[in-house]
């Protein structure tokens, strides 16, 4: 063809002027010639030679053989565990046949999609048995699936115009329910199609994990005044019911909701799975905390104190635990100094009178003393016997000021221990201690 002979002279021209031009720019040049030389031929040879150019080799092939073991041990979440358009899913659930369908593909390469393509499938479970002998971690754990528990299409047409075909390999839903906690593995191998296969990508094994049959519900939340924001953090849920305590519900996964009034709400997150429902509630308390009247507390319990402590201060308190919750920064609780002298832990015990929910405490050291504990611990309880640790913080001996100690779980009670763990001497002291929160009606 003459064309492609004036082509060569016009794009050797076209060189030329532009190594002239732009010697900087040999990365551009190039890109212009290939434009260029494309533009050329269109116009020079024609659509119809074009066309006629081989295509790139089409082969069948499997996409989730890519990553060798294709493992199912996760619902997305509720908003994809259950099929809808725009979505996609590993698997689908069908209990009226008793189905557990894991969703696969088979695909074609290449760029001619003008024929219809079979393909036949098998089971291979040599396979498996073989990567389970070679110590595959993949596979560890992993039982083989029985050929009786599961099936797989024989044929499946890759229809004219298409890169794929989708197919399910149906389980036995029942099996998987009554062997939960367990593995389960089968493969699946492109024996046979109308095109060549890609024997790297020709098989695929899939994994099936139970533990996703049965739902396991939890949640956090977090407080801004009255609008709480809920925080799903449940596992293998294919729906959630969420029940806010006042009346009102949401099936949105993670929810946000203002209350009306401040109270005590019990939240409760209804998780749906594969087969099963779990539950899971948390007692909300929506408070205006502020500093609790301490007036007709007392002391109820202390490891140590020293009554001498009296002899130097105009308080008959002095050194006495009462000190720490007498309102008086000047008198301060003093353990044992004079004969005996005990070693930490140091505590005493308090009775609020009444039961409150607490949001807080605030300690302030001996004035002006820095030789106290340098880490302590709060302990709660409704009844005096029975505690619940609050949590151990660091407590700093060079501030006179007082260090809040936030008590996140909002815990009710009418007793606390404080208790004083180590410290740079035998010794503790405390001159307050104060407590925010709110009184339960």
């Amino acid at each position: 063809m003459e064309s492609k002979s004036v082509m060569v002279i016009i794009c050797s021209e076209l060189i030329k002027v532009k190594r002239i031009k732009m010697k900087r720019a040999n990365i551009d040049i190039k890109k212009a010639f290939l434009l260029f030389l494309c533009g050329v031929i269109m116009t020079a040879c024609g659509y119809e030679e074009i066309v006629s150019m081989d295509y790139p080799d089409s082969k069948i092939y499997l996409p989730t053989a890519v990553n060798g073991i294709y493992v199912i041990n996760d619902i997305p979440s509720s908003s994809t565990a259950v099929p809808t358009p725009g979505n996609t899913y590993s698997f689908k659930i069908d209990t009226e046949n008793n189905a557990f369908n894991v969703a696969l593909a088979v695909y074609r390469s290449g760029l001619n999609r003008d024929n219809n393509v079979s393909v036949n499938l098998e089971a291979y479970p040599d396979t498996i048995a073989s990567l389970i002998a070679a110590g595959n971690t993949l596979l560890d754990g992993v039982e083989i699936l029985s050929s009786d528990k599961y099936s797989i299409p024989s044929n499946l047409q890759i229809a004219t115009g298409k890169d794929y075909e989708p197919f399910f390999v149906t389980v036995d839903l029942d099996f998987l329910n009554t062997n939960r906690g367990k593995k389960y593995a089968f493969a699946v191998q492109i024996v046979k199609a109308d095109q060549e296969i890609n024997n790297s990508l020709g098989t695929t094994i899939v994994v099936i994990d139970t533990k996703i049959m049965v739902p396991e519900a939890s949640f956090t939340y977090s407080l801004d005044g009255t609008k709480v924001k809920f925080n799903s953090t449940a596992k293998y849920v294919t729906s959630v019911l969420w029940d806010f305590g006042d009346g009102t519900t949401s099936t949105e996964l993670n929810p946000e909701h203002v209350y009306d009034d401040l109270g005590i709400y019990d939240v409760t997150l209804n998780a749906k799975g594969i087969s099963g429902d779990a539950a899971y509630t948390l007692r909300l308390k929506l408070i205006q905390a502020a500093k609790l009247d301490n007036s007709g507390w007392s002391i109820v319990g202390c490891d140590s104190e020293e009554p001498k402590e009296a002899e130097w201060s105009d308080s008959p308190i002095a050194g006495l635990a009462q000190a720490t919750i007498d309102g008086d920064l000047t008198t301060f609780w003093h353990t044992q100094w004079d004969k005996a002298q005990p070693g930490y832990p140091h505590w005493f015990i308090v009775d609020m009178g009444r039961e409150y929910i607490i949001s807080s405490f605030v300690c302030y050291r001996r004035q002006g003393n820095n030789g106290g504990q340098t880490e302590h611990k709060f302990e709660v309880s409704l009844n005096g016997n029975d505690w619940t640790d609050m949590g151990t913080f660091a407590f700093d001996s060079q501030k006179d000021a007082g260090q809040t100690y936030t008590m996140v779980l909002l815990p009710e009670a009418r007793y606390f221990r404080y208790t004083a763990t180590k410290g740079p001497n035998q010794y503790a002291f405390l001159s307050e201690i104060e407590v925010y929160g709110a009184p339960i009606e």
